[in-house]
């Protein structure tokens, strides 16, 4: 068998343990036994050493899934929950304040259904009643985790047809909500979040909120100056930029590691100090999300083959950004090449409503978070 050594847990490989088993074979029924692949005896003792070797495989992927680098899903949970922290759960999108038009009075159940132009379905949480102005506005929350992009002024479709109810529409663009986070996510807010014995109160509140549940990135913005630095901070303050959590578990978060000095952002939130039971406001502030467009052009390798333009657009819009981080061409000419067939022939990208350019990065401001959509991104193929 394998053995634990101080480099960690080192498996015995299949050709040692073919010999192993050939010794033993010869040791029972003589040297003259034929052992070669085609020989009875070889083969059972091949089959015995593939037996072996695949325990040995077993034996080493469980070791391995002991250390979060190597672990994968369920492994990857149990050991990052020895931290507290747990993988993020996709999260509901929402129409905020759709608009319904009916008949005054009409009480709509919770339950009640619309459809997107792209067959997405809505569903209400509440019950809702319409006005005396024939119209009432209401949330709808989509009825799987992701994200589903709606514009606003877009017609719904009424699915749950009901007497006095004529129709829907949106008033905003949808609220998104977020995909599950992946592994290389989960492994990466793990190893932020192992940063709470940290020499100065900045990393240990980034720590903390990297804990709490939720929490997708953190961002600290320090000014040590006397004067507003070029991210807009003011002098001796901290920003703490937050995408996702609970707004009340991340002020709890800086308070418990704020050793006073000056707090930024638009998020205030009133914490309850506990000795004198007096309330201070914390604040803080969410990224802004930068919606990125782009128009990508691919050629076919080979003449009259199949691309999968949207296999293209769905790896672009998977491309997870952080807080602050620009937008690189050459990260997006990356997620194309995972389609087999195609080359890149031109990338046009930028913010959306921009000229779109050929350019090598687009940067992004301390606390703008971008990200694709996927009605923004189109594939063209050309033959030429």
């Amino acid at each position: 068998m394998g053995k634990l050594t101080p480099q960690g847990y080192v498996a015995d490989q299949m050709d040692d343990i073919f010999d192993e088993f050939v010794k033993g074979l010869k040791g029972i029924y003589g040297d003259d036994i034929l052992v070669d692949a085609d020989d009875p005896d070889g083969e059972f003792a091949g089959i015995l050493a593939q037996m072996r070797a695949d325990v040995e495989g077993v034996i080493l992927a469980i070791y391995q899934a002991n250390d979060p680098d190597n672990a994968t899903g369920v492994w990857l949970e149990q050991k990052v929950a020895y931290a507290g922290v747990e993988r993020r759960d996709a999260s509901y999108s929402y129409l905020r304040d759709a608009q319904i038009d009916g008949d005054a009075g009409k009480i709509i159940k919770a339950g009640f259904i619309v459809k997107d132009p792209t067959g997405i379905q809505w569903i209400t949480e509440t019950d809702a009643t319409i006005g005396s102005d024939n119209t009432v506005l209401h949330d709808f929350r989509s009825q799987d985790p992701g994200q589903f992009v709606v514009a606003a002024g877009v017609s719904l479709d009424i699915v749950t047809i009901t007497s006095g109810v004529d129709s829907a529409k949106t008033t905003e663009q949808s609220e998104l909500g977020y995909e599950e986070e992946t592994d290389p996510q989960l492994l990466s807010r793990f190893y932020k979040s192992r940063s709470k014995p940290s020499q100065n109160a900045v990393d240990g509140t980034v720590g903390d909120i990297f804990a709490i549940m939720g929490v997708i990135d953190v961002v600290a913005l320090e000014n040590y100056s006397d004067s507003v630095d070029e991210n807009d901070v003011a002098p001796h303050t901290v920003n703490y930029v937050v995408d996702g959590g609970d707004q009340n578990a991340i002020a709890q978060a800086i308070y418990n590691n704020w050793p006073g000095t000056g707090l930024q952002g638009a998020v205030s939130v009133q914490v309850v100090r506990p000795r004198s039971g007096r309330t201070v406001n914390i604040l803080f502030d969410r990224p802004m999300a930068i919606d990125m467009a782009a128009q990508i052009t691919v050629g076919r390798r080979k003449n009259f083959t199949s691309i999968d333009t949207a296999g293209i657009q769905s790896n672009v819009t998977s491309m997870v950004f952080g807080i602050g981080e620009s937008v690189y061409q050459d990260d997006i000419v990356d997620e194309i090449k995972k389609t087999p067939g195609c080359y890149v022939k031109s990338i046009l990208y930028g913010r959306k409503g921009s000229t779109l350019t050929d350019t090598p990065v687009v940067q992004m401001g301390a606390v703008e978070k971008p990200r694709f959509l996927s009605g923004d991104v189109a594939v063209t193929v050309t033959d030429e």
